[in-house]
């Protein structure tokens, strides 16, 4: 991730590191944008796809499990989301999404197109 990447390493907290990832996404991406918001106990970290030429799937996928493995780094524990939604159809593959975003995960996937 270059220079975002240093750029998050550098801040005190992951929700300050969260924001770099916010600002900067366009230069690491055209295809979506990042929002992140703090909760009482918990952040909703939000990805939305904003290129609909093609259905990338594999697109978020990816975006959210490089973020949530960012994340994981940066606090050097095992961060588990407790939902990820996608705005995709389940392609079928519950134990993939366990293994990557971990265990017990309460997957949500739906089309929100």
């Amino acid at each position: 991730m270059g220079v975002v990447g240093h750029l998050m390493m550098n801040c005190d907290t992951l929700l300050d590191a969260g924001k770099q990832i916010v600002r900067y996404a366009s230069v690491l991406s055209e295809t979506g944008k990042w929002s992140i918001d703090k909760n009482a106990t918990t952040y909703d970290i939000r990805y939305l796809r904003t290129d609909r030429r093609e259905p990338f799937a594999e697109v978020e996928e990816a975006s959210l499990s490089s973020c949530i493995r960012v994340l994981r780094y940066l606090a050097g524990k095992n961060i588990i989301p407790t939902e990820v939604v996608l705005t995709h159809s389940d392609p079928g593959y519950p134990e993939v999404y366990e293994q990557v975003f971990g265990y017990p995960l309460n997957l949500m996937a739906k089309n929100v197109v």
